[in-house]
C-alpha cells in the first residue's frame, strides 16, 4: 500500500508529477528509467537537471542519490527542486547550490556595450 503525505493536496491521482519514467517490479520496487522532459526552463535559460544532480552528488557529503525536477514559479517560469537520498547536512546542500547558482548567474549576466 502506498501512502503519500498530505496526498489530498499533492496532485491528481495522489502522485507527484516529477516527469520521471519508471516501472515497478513484482515485489513493488520502482526503477527509474528516464525522464519525459529533460530540460528545465529557468528565466528563459535551459537548465539540465542531470548536471545539477551530478554536481550535488559529487560535492556534498552523504548524498547517496539525487533527482532534480522543475517546479512552476510565477517569475522564473520554473525552478529546480532537488529530492535527495542520504543524510547530508542540509546547510551544506543549500550553501553548495547557492554558490553554484551565483556563479552561473554572474556568468550569464547581460553585458551592454557603451
Amino acid at each position: 500500500m502506498v501512502i503519500l503525505w498530505d496526498s489530498t493536496n499533492a496532485v491528481p491521482y495522489g502522485w507527484f508529477d516529477t516527469g520521471d519514467l519508471a516501472c515497478v517490479d513484482d515485489e513493488g520496487f520502482f526503477y527509474i528509467s528516464g525522464r519525459t522532459k529533460e530540460m528545465i526552463k529557468v528565466r528563459g535559460w535551459q537548465v539540465n537537471p542531470f548536471e545539477i544532480e551530478e554536481a550535488i552528488k559529487a560535492n556534498v557529503v552523504d548524498v547517496k542519490d539525487c533527482a532534480v525536477v522543475g517546479v512552476d514559479h510565477e517569475v522564473d517560469g520554473q525552478r529546480p527542486k532537488a529530492f535527495i537520498v542520504g543524510n547530508p547536512d542540509i546547510n551544506e546542500v543549500i550553501n553548495f547550490v547557492k554558490g553554484v547558482y551565483l556563479k552561473v548567474i554572474r556568468r550569464l549576466e547581460p553585458r551592454f556595450s557603451s
